[in-house]
């Protein structure tokens, strides 16, 4: 009796020690997720990547996604083509600029569309309402961004050179400061910053209505050329952000509340502009369009020293959208 309890044992821990070595094997061979870095503005603009990473949308897609931080769009772009991160959030007009320059980057999608997230704003004392009030002025910028677009732009409607203008490169976060010391006299910001400018200066800026004006995008940006793998981990992302976008609609205040937090901002800040954007994965005509009269502007304006616009459908990537959400590719 003795001897078969013995045998009994044996087996019992032949067997356990068997599927120890079976579950550590099949640990072991399983596929680590995959690692994706993405340079993200520190704008209202990225809510959907906080959100997607504050509910865990990244992890359900079998992703690792690390969010790095950079002071707007111009700069995510760099840390892409550095080689930095392997995404990058951006506007349309960075996308434009840098495409006289290069063409080995793709974009994936838009994310968000505001036509109110750029103001021109001055201080009061100056009494600065109309366009036509910044003849001789100095004019804070963030060169070649939407923000320069956007001030040549409102400029040019109103029938002002901008040579009459002395501008200004500062970084958005600059702006502030610069309007309060009499660096600039006015400031072409996107928000938080303006909204910043609003609350720190006594009496408050004056802003010059222009909403409407200009419709900026954010879009995800990656580079060429992309392998399969590639295709896998943009599937993945924008699967991600479309779940965070359809929080975002249901959820909006707390929406609100993550990207407060991940921003350490004021949520009086958030909710300030928030009426001002739609959130929605798209590829459309719409964005060509923004590009092509981005460019021409840029042609006549010699910003550019090209004599002629890039053909900005070469730069779309379509093949991860379609898959994931096919209704969102409107490229024709």
């Amino acid at each position: 009796m003795a001897h078969v309890k013995r045998i009994s044992l044996a087996l019992a821990l032949l067997f356990a020690v068997s599927l120890g070595i079976y579950v550590q094997q099949g640990l072991s061979s399983r596929t680590p997720p995959l690692s994706i870095r993405i340079a993200v503005s520190q704008t209202p603009l990225s809510t959907p990547f906080y959100v997607a990473q504050h509910k865990g949308y990244f992890k359900d897609q079998d992703i690792e996604v690390e969010l790095v931080p950079y002071v707007g769009g111009h700069l995510c772009f760099q840390a892409l083509t550095n080689g930095k991160v392997d995404l990058a959030t951006t506007s349309d007009s960075v996308i434009m600029f840098n495409s006289f320059d290069r063409r080995d980057f793709s974009i994936l999608s838009s994310f968000v569309e505001s036509d109110n997230d750029i103001k021109v704003i001055s201080p009061a004392p100056l009494k600065i309402r109309e366009p036509g009030q910044l003849r001789g002025r100095r004019v804070g910028v963030i060169h070649n961004t939407a923000s320069e677009f956007f001030l040549h732009s409102l400029l040019l409607i109103s029938g002002i050179s901008p040579q009459n203008i002395e501008l200004v490169s500062l970084r958005p976060d600059e702006m502030s400061a610069a309007l309060i010391s009499g660096q600039i006299d006015a400031a072409s910001v996107w928000e938080p910053y303006a909204y910043e400018a609003l609350q720190e200066s006594t009496p408050p800026p004056n802003v010059i209505n222009a909403r409407g004006m200009y419709t900026l995008s954010f879009n995800l940006v990656s580079m060429r050329p992309q392998a399969s793998n590639q295709l896998t981990e943009h599937r993945k992302v924008l699967a991600a952000l479309g779940e965070a976008i359809r929080y975002i609609a249901k959820q909006p205040k707390e929406a609100q509340k993550i990207i407060a937090q991940q921003l350490q901002r004021n949520p009086n800040a958030i909710a300030h502009s928030w009426n001002d954007y739609v959130f929605k994965l798209s590829l459309s005509n719409s964005l060509i369009s923004t590009l092509e009269s981005e460019a021409r502007w840029a042609v006549s304006q010699h910003r550019v020293s090209a004599a002629s616009i890039p053909d900005y459908r070469t730069f779309i990537d379509d093949t991860a959208l379609s898959a994931t959400e096919p209704a969102a590719s409107l490229i024709r």
